[in-house]
Order: C-alpha cells, then sequence, then structure tokens
C-alpha cells in the first residue's frame, strides 16, 4: 500500500490545533444548510479541493444545472482537470450493467443480477413494492426474473435488459400458446429454451462426464407448466412490474448509456461507446455524472443506477492489492441519489474500503423522504446519518433539524445566578413618634440547570458568505468520539473561505 495515502494523512485544518485527516474522511461526511448558506461553496468546496489536491478518484453526482463546471473548474485550479471524464449526454459512453455484473470475476450469480434487477425497479419506481399490498406480486416478480435470468444466461452466455424483456414479454400465457407453431416460431422464450436443450444434447453426445442440469428443469418447468396457468390478472401483475419499470431503460438515453451491448454502435456517432469501468476510478479517475436531476427523470435514475453499480464494485476492492488509493462518493442534493436499504448498509461499511462518502443537503426531512414513509425512512435516515462521522451543520432555518443538530452536540450543566428583589420598611422610627422610612433588599442565589452546548437558534445566525461577510462562510463541525483542541469541547466553529486565491 502506497505511503502517499496513510490515514494519518492531514487534509484540512479546523484551528491551528484541530487536523481533519484521511482517517475521519474515511468515517462519511454529512454537510447540512439552507439554499444560500454556503455549504457548497464553504466546507464543501474546501473538502473537495483536498480530495482533488491528494489525488484521489471519485464519483460526483449532480443533481443541479452548473454543478459539473464548478467541479470542472475546481479540478482545473487543483491541476487535476486531466482526471475528470465528464460523463453527460452528447458523450458516446456506456456501461451495460447487466453484462459487467454477468462477467466481472467472481460475478455470473443469478440472485446477484435479480437484485441489481429490483434495485432498477425500486430506482424507477421510487417506491418500495416489497411491502403492503403490492408484496406478493413483488415476490412472484422476482420468481419470474429469476428464470429469465437463468434461461438467458444458459441460452446465450449473458444477461442483457433487451433479452430478458423479450423472454418475459413472449412467455406463454396459456397452456393453448405450447400448442401453436405461430407462438413458437415467434416467442423468444420458447427459442431460448429451445437453444438450453439443444445444448444439453450437445453435451451429453460429446462422451464427456454428463450432468443433469436442473436450473434448466426449473427453468422450462415454470415457463411451460406454471406461468400459462396463472390467472390473467396475477400474471398481468407480476409481469406489468418488470416491463413497465424496465420500459424507460430501452429507450433513449437511458437506453443509450446503460442498455446497449459492448459490441453495439452508438446509433448517433456509429462507434463503440466508451466503457465506464469503475476500476478507473481507483487509478485515480473521477467521474463526473453530469445528467442533472433538474433535467428530469433521466438524471434521478441514471446517476442512482451508476451510483449503486460503482459502490457495490468498490466494496469489493483490496486495497492491499491496488495500491490503497482514496476514492470519494460525492453528492450535493444527496436526497435525490439515496436508495433504500443500500445507502445505510453502504455506510457502514465503507470505511475499510477507504471510500470517503460526502453528502450535502439542505435538511434531514430530505433524508425522511428519499429513505421511505413513516418510521421506516427514519429509521434508515438515523441509521445512514449515524454512520457519517464527521457532520458539518451550516445556517439553518428548518427548525427540526436544527433541534437535531442541537441534540447531538447534547446538554452539559450550567450555573445561572438569579435575584431577589423587594421593598423593606423601616417601622422602629415611626413608632418612637418619628416618620418611617423604606429601602430595597437583594440576595442572589446559583442554581445548576442543564442546557444545550448549542441552542437551536444558534444555527440561524451563523454567516454565509457573500460580501457582506468577507467572503467567509461559518459552521459548527461535531466528530464522533473528538474533543477539539481549540474549544476543549465536541463541536468547533468554523470559518471556511468562499474564495480561493
Amino acid at each position: 500500500m502506497s505511503e502517499q495515502w496513510e490515514l494519518t494523512l492531514p487534509l484540512l485544518s479546523f484551528s491551528e490545533s484541530d487536523v481533519w485527516t484521511l482517517k475521519d474522511a474515511c468515517s462519511g461526511t454529512g454537510i447540512w444548510g439552507v439554499n444560500g448558506s454556503g455549504k457548497t461553496s464553504g466546507s464543501g468546496q474546501a473538502i473537495a479541493r483536498s480530495f482533488l489536491n491528494n489525488g484521489f478518484g471519485g464519483l460526483v453526482l449532480c443533481a443541479k444545472m452548473g454543478e459539473a463546471q464548478q467541479w470542472l473548474d475546481w479540478a482545473k485550479q487543483e491541476g487535476r482537470e486531466k482526471s475528470i471524464i465528464h460523463i453527460h449526454p452528447d458523450k458516446n459512453m456506456m456501461f451495460d450493467f447487466l453484462d459487467y455484473e454477468m462477467t466481472r470475476k467472481g460475478g455470473g450469480q443469478t440472485e446477484n443480477i435479480l437484485d441489481i434487477f429490483m434495485q432498477v425497479i425500486s430506482i424507477t419506481q421510487k417506491s418500495d413494492l416489497s411491502q403492503g399490498e403490492n408484496a406478493y406480486f413483488f415476490q412472484a416478480c422476482k420468481q419470474l426474473l429469476r428464470n429469465a435470468i437463468d434461461l438467458c444466461r444458459m441460452a446465450y452466455g449473458r444477461v442483457s435488459l433487451i433479452d430478458v424483456y423479450n423472454i418475459v414479454a413472449s412467455a406463454p400465457t396459456s397452456p393453448d400458446d405450447l400448442k401453436s407453431d405461430e407462438w413458437k416460431a415467434k416467442s423468444e422464450c420458447f427459442q431460448a429454451l429451445a437453444t438450453c436443450n439443444e445444448l444439453e444434447r450437445e453435451k451429453q453426445e460429446s462422451g464427456r462426464p454428463y450432468q443433469v442440469n436442473h436450473e434448466l428443469d426449473l427453468c422450462a418447468s415454470y415457463f411451460l407448466r406454471e406461468y400459462p396457468r396463472f390467472g390473467d390478472r396475477l400474471r398481468s401483475s407480476i409481469s406489468s412490474i418488470f416491463t413497465a419499470s424496465s420500459d424507460p431503460w430501452l429507450r433513449g438515453r437511458l437506453r443509450r448509456l446503460f442498455s446497449r451491448k459492448k459490441e453495439e454502435v452508438d446509433p448517433i456517432t456509429g462507434k463503440q461507446g466508451f466503457f465506464l469501468d469503475p476500476d478507473h476510478c481507483k487509478d485515480g479517475a473521477i467521474y463526473l455524472f453530469d445528467y442533472p436531476v433538474k433535467d428530469g427523470l433521466v438524471g434521478r435514475v441514471a446517476q442512482s443506477l451508476y451510483k449503486l453499480m460503482w459502490q457495490q464494485h468498490m466494496e469489493r476492492r483490496n486495497i492491499e492489492d491496488d495500491g490503497g488509493r482514496p476514492v470519494f462518493l460525492w453528492a450535493d442534493e444527496a436526497q435525490h441519489f439515496l436508495l433504500p436499504d443500500q445507502d445505510a448498509i453502504f455506510a457502514q461499511t465503507a470505511r475499510s474500503s477507504r471510500i470517503l462518502t460526502v453528502l450535502l443537503s439542505q435538511n434531514i426531512s430530505n433524508f425522511y423522504t428519499a429513505l421511505g414513509q413513516g418510521e421506516s425512512g427514519v429509521n434508515q435516515t438515523e441509521s445512514l446519518v449515524g454512520n457519517l462521522g464527521t457532520l458539518i451543520f451550516h445556517a439553518n432555518t428548518h427548525e427540526k433539524t436544527n433541534r437535531w443538530a442541537s441534540g447531538i452536540f447534547g446538554t452539559q450543566w450550567r450555573h445561572s445566578a438569579s435575584i431577589t428583589t423587594g421593598d423593606s420598611a423601616n417601622l422602629s422610627t415611626a413608632e418612637q413618634g418619628g416618620s418611617s422610612s423604606t429601602g430595597t433588599s437583594a440576595s442572589t442565589s446559583l442554581s445548576e440547570q442543564q442546557r444545550n452546548v448549542i441552542e437551536p437558534r444558534d444555527f440561524t445566525l451563523l454567516a454565509t458568505g457573500g460580501e457582506v461577510n468577507h467572503f467567509q462562510v461559518e459552521a459548527i463541525i461535531n466528530q464522533a468520539g473528538r474533543v477539539w483542541n481549540a474549544t476543549q469541547s465536541n463541536y468547533i466553529r468554523v470559518a471556511f473561505d468562499q474564495i480561493y486565491p
């Protein structure tokens, strides 16, 4: 492993005596702040530049128009412009995600490919179909796809979205189809089964030891016996879950990027595409995914899918063998790219693979909404955020976020002084025939009260940059298990420069 990226490598200084290191960054970072708070131009810019300056590879997801240009500018200023691979719709780039999972080292497992299919459905639908009234149909859809994937793999030696789609779309819908020569001639499902049978026959006649293909038997039994006898409602429900979700991936930009086979030329340029291999990032490349969410559905689903595949790939890396170069996952407006279950689990294990996750968002409620309805979304958010080691809070007016942030810093006992005053009358003179007089008495008492270390209102008062604040952005930072030298407490208040020389 290269000594260049020791965990003690300093990345930023938050004070003269408080250094933020590579080890700290490996534990994940969450940045919150209202629009205009300076979270991107302040702490975000400082962290991004430190990653660029130290030669890290990474994946940058873009939610906003112009965000990619910002990264291009930062990379040029830090001497890393040649490391940027700018992914946008006008470029001939591709990532056949199913073929990648099928052919990668250690890949080819049906259940892993099926899991990616289910994630594609979840990304497209932006809902969890495995719960509630759809749960049965979702499980039945998984059975359908498991058999279609196996059949595709055995018949063609590969798995592609269009082939799986055609097998599902041409599966028999009644026992009468099985008797129809016309259906057999047109059905890719039947043709795939016939191809598998021919391959098995050749194996039997080769003279080599032959073992019965139980997976083919299961596929044949499913498509030729079980599936045709489903009721129309059940069959249409389970098939439509897949066909409706996969349809966008077979058209336009999504097809051009994700569903082309490697040997297929680009319909626009007439050339084969540049393959977006995640391994490039381990060698220092930075994939800048310029498909802004604000430009429509394509941006969200395209980046969410590639992020999923990138995360899985990086978690499989052996840092001892590949030099240990850190890689970062950067998501501003992160709520657009979060996947239920996946991101919370990823945050638990990314540290050991030297993956530096940086998530930026306006408020915690964005995460609740993105990760599911009700208690499920809350639990997943708490799991995800609980595995981000560094939390940076910029100016915010979101009351729930400010209360949550205040709770992170905890409470402490503070002395509180109270003064009691009152009037007193001097009656002794009056009793001796003179006039009475009055005076004021006061008493002071001390008590201890438990107060927030950082009050919720404090987050509303942080400087947001711009000329009025001398182009400085303030943030209050917490890091798990750390007492900051500058404050001797679990918080540190930092001013970040918006403008770099």
